[in-house]
């Protein structure tokens, strides 16, 4: 039954479906269930950018520090493409800043690789270290499950 429950928690996320969400939520506590690739709800909703969903499933319990398959967090996802507002709700749950993916990399260098100004300034505020270097290049991190 969690599974079922749990990936109908994932697809309500993909469709943003808000309504049924909270709806299932009511029901269903398991917020961490994964799909093929090792992600959350979060970090769908993350990548998504939306911060309502984000925000919905962070009160039911969503932990903002799990990885997928290839060791992304919600946090890289969310300073990848640029979803400010979705970082800066990541970093109130206790987001790590400093995780670092598959490549070594950081949600501070995601964003600055794809020239995401806003979420660079926000991270450095919240004390992301601008010194750290990854192990690979980017285009060999990008890992199976994301682009």
């Amino acid at each position: 039954m969690s599974v079922l429950i749990s990936q109908s928690v994932i697809n309500y996320v993909e469709e943003e479906n808000i309504p049924a969400l909270k709806a299932l939520l009511e029901k269903c506590k398991d917020v961490d269930e994964r799909n093929e690739c090792g992600q959350t709800p979060l970090m769908i909703a993350a990548e998504q950018g939306n911060l309502e969903i984000v925000k919905e499933l962070i009160k039911n319990g969503a932990n903002c520090n799990l990885e997928d398959l290839d060791n992304w967090t919600a946090l890289i996802s969310a300073s990848k493409e640029g979803h400010v507002h979705v970082v800066e709700e990541l970093l109130k749950c206790g987001a790590d800043l400093e995780h670092r993916d598959m490549g070594g990399w950081t949600a501070l260098m995601w964003a600055c690789y794809k020239g995401r100004t806003e979420a660079v300034e926000l991270l450095l505020s919240h004390g992301a270290n601008p010194s750290v270097t990854g192990l690979v290049s980017v285009s060999g991190d990008a890992g199976q499950c994301h682009e």
